[in-house]
């Protein structure tokens, strides 16, 4: 098969998945109100997870506070990259954006705009700036394979040249599978210049943060500041660990009169059940999160 076959192909991959997005959007429109079945779960994954980057911008700016005001500049050389992108490089740029990126069991995630991305572990940012990208070249290509119980299985591998704002030319692979079984195509993004794993899986982020089991001891120690409490978990995990839906109390509160620190700890719904560790100020009246504790 030729280049400029394996390119289409490619292309046609990526312009499925977009035109799903899109037919997922007008479907839960033109229902309304409706009870959403099994068949439509999974087709509302990237609206859920537009929603959830609203959520978290809500919360605390987090994200979008990383992304525009601590990135390195965009080089002249990546600027006349951009002004110059196909509708394919546009595509893909958009949908490394609209997605939520995780390791395996959330131990790392990167988050991107059309132009930079920023790694994140235990909920802090790796090392150095979020790095500004332009894509220089995309090539394709693409298998069929039967799965174990008659389906089919199609790989596409789209290979993309990215120029970095230090000058850096490396590679990244959008490697999608989809599958006769199932209602969207998974989605992996791998690259040797990331720090914290190889690669990403796209995953269904939640659409926010339920704080459960506190009771009203733990409540009056802490200001009364439910919400606050609430709200920084929520800005945090969404960051950390964006599938979790659930932070449950773990019953126990440590309060350090000589520091006036409290401290407390919560378990989280995600695939992982990853622990978080909140540290309350009694002074100063401020909630952070401890990821130096267990996860």
């Amino acid at each position: 098969m030729d280049k400029k076959k394996l390119i289409a192909i490619g292309v046609a991959a990526i312009a499925v998945a977009v035109a799903i997005i899109v037919a997922a959007f007008a479907l839960k429109g033109a229902q309304g109100g409706s009870e959403e079945g099994p068949a439509t779960t999974d087709a509302t994954q990237a609206q859920e997870q537009i929603e959830q980057t609203a959520d978290a911008d809500e919360g605390g700016d987090a994200v979008e506070q990383s992304e525009d005001e601590n990135a390195r500049e965009l080089t002249d050389e990546q600027k006349a990259l951009i002004d110059g992108y196909s509708d394919e490089e546009k595509q893909i740029c958009a949908l490394l954006a609209a997605s939520t990126w995780t390791a395996s069991k959330e131990t790392a995630t990167v988050v991107f705009t059309e132009d930079s991305f920023c790694e994140y572990k235990n909920g802090e940012q790796a090392k150095g700036e979020p790095r500004r990208y332009a894509i220089s070249a995309v090539d394709s290509s693409s298998s069929v394979e039967s799965g174990v119980n008659g389906e089919r299985v199609q790989t596409d591998d789209v290979t993309l040249s990215l120029l970095l704002d230090d000058g850096q030319q490396t590679i990244a692979h959008l490697i999608t599978q989809t599958s006769t079984s199932s209602e969207l195509p998974g989605i992996t993004v791998s690259s040797n210049i990331f720090e914290d794993s190889s690669s990403y899986l796209r995953v269904k982020a939640s659409k926010g943060l339920s704080v459960e089991g506190l009771n009203s001891q733990a409540v009056e120690l802490m200001g009364g500041k439910q919400d606050e409490l609430k709200s920084k978990l929520t800005e945090w995990c969404a960051i950390a660990y964006p599938t979790a839906s659930i932070a449950s109390w773990d019953g126990k509160v440590e309060v350090n009169y000589n520091t006036n620190l409290l401290q407390t700890s919560f378990m989280l719904n995600n695939q992982a059940n990853s622990r978080v560790t909140v540290v309350y100020d009694m002074a100063y009246g401020e909630f952070s999160v401890d990821t130096k504790a267990g996860a």
